[in-house]
């Protein structure tokens, strides 16, 4: 007689979050350039380059506040035009908030 064998246990899956991979954050920011580009390419480097700035600080401090900025250009299109420009101004208070803790 053959004794029954157990049947080969199957690899269990695991499915892990990765973090991002890290990466070089841009810190090098000029106020020349971001005055003379935005004068040139009559304001879309100064959307572009806050936007960049908003995604940085989220990296940076999410972790620690558990906050994320809103998106620059959706508060610049939508928000901001909606709440005739004071979203502007809490959008930029909060950021200088975050910053300064």
């Amino acid at each position: 007689a053959t004794a029954m064998e157990p049947a080969p246990q199957q690899p269990t899956v695991v499915n892990v979050v990765q973090a991002p991979l890290a990466r070089q954050l841009k810190t090098k920011r000029s106020l020349l350039k971001y005055i003379l580009l935005g004068i040139v390419t009559l304001g879309i480097y100064d959307i572009w380059q806050m936007s960049e700035i908003g995604e940085t600080l989220n990296i940076i401090a999410s972790r620690r506040d558990g906050k994320r900025t809103m998106h620059y250009c959706l508060m610049f299109f939508l928000v901001g035009g909606i709440t005739l420009g004071i979203g502007w101004f809490v959008w930029y208070h909060r950021m200088s908030s975050r910053i300064g803790d």
